[in-house]
């Protein structure tokens, strides 16, 4: 099990996962909630008043060991969306399907602590090309649909427990 320290440092939610691995063999589920990503709209739609929260995403992956602690997988999440501005308020979703490469350090007993970067791009959104909001003056923009991370690149660090079953 382990959690990552961006989502409540940043985005003041969290995410949760589970692990289970069989010799090389990695399957793994995440689930997270009540982020809140504001911070990754453009100026002009944070000028506009707008909010972008991320209630869920949740998802899976599969994937191998390298050597020691070093793996990669392939993961596919679903990510849900919830713009307002003003009074009007707008839903959507996203599918991402990318990969992540990860490395983590036992500290003490299983407490470990994993260093990851993530490339996890969006495929599919329901919002296609985007949805339209208009700002408090009524002047109409295109909100395009969000990525994870910096058009679907980022790290965490995670925190977690190790179960020897």
């Amino acid at each position: 099990m382990h959690y990552g320290l961006l989502q409540p440092l940043l985005l003041h939610g969290f995410n949760a996962a589970v692990d289970v691995r069989w010799r090389r063999f990695i399957a793994t589920y995440s689930h997270g909630a009540g982020l809140d990503v504001t911070s990754t709209l453009s100026s002009a739609e944070k000028h506009a008043g707008m909010t972008l929260r991320e209630p869920w995403t949740t998802g899976g992956g599969v994937g191998v060991l390298l050597i020691d602690e070093l793996w990669v997988l392939g993961d596919v999440k679903v990510h849900h969306f919830e713009g307002e501005v003003s009074a009007q308020h707008e839903s959507y979703e996203t599918l991402t399907l990318g990969g992540e490469i990860g490395w983590r350090y036992f500290v003490w007993k299983g407490f470990n602590i994993a260093i990851v970067g993530r490339y996890w791009p969006n495929v599919w959104s329901s919002a296609k090309n985007g949805v339209t909001f208009k700002s408090p003056s009524g002047q109409a923009f295109v909100h395009e649909p969000a990525h994870q991370g910096a058009s679907g690149l980022f790290a965490n660090v995670l925190v977690g427990w190790a179960f020897g079953l």
